[in-house]
């Protein structure tokens, strides 16, 4: 699943816009940078992040592997949430910030597009 939203040519190399995106167990997830508000107490440990893509993958061709997150460090710690299928929504904190992710649709190969009231959808 190729999950860039955008890949620019310059020159001889692509430079490549990163969704907010992480991919554990085949599932690839997607933030809408909105962190909703999360109860840590509701957290339980899923994973961990293997790969920061951001900065370090160029190529447009690349596919995501498991562990590979858009924006989040290697090693970051990723949960599941009480009430919900970590096949469906997982969390994770980046800058003191908790970010909920939510499953693309397996038709879908890239994030939704932006709502055009400028609401998250």
């Amino acid at each position: 699943m190729l999950v860039p939203v955008l890949a620019l040519p310059l020159g001889a190399c692509s430079e490549i816009e990163w969704a907010d995106v992480i991919k554990f167990n085949d599932i690839t997830y997607y933030s809408d940078l909105r962190s909703d508000n999360v109860s840590e107490s509701d957290l339980t440990l899923y994973a961990w992040t293997k790969q920061k893509l951001s900065g370090r993958v160029h190529s447009p061709r690349y596919r995501l592997q498991n562990g590979d997150a858009a924006f989040l460090e290697p090693n970051t710690m990723v949960y599941s949430i009480a009430g919900y299928d970590p096949a469906s929504r997982l969390a994770a904190k980046r800058e003191g910030k908790w970010y909920v992710y939510e499953a693309l649709d397996r038709t879908r190969t890239s994030p939704p597009p932006p709502s055009s009231t400028g609401e998250a959808p």
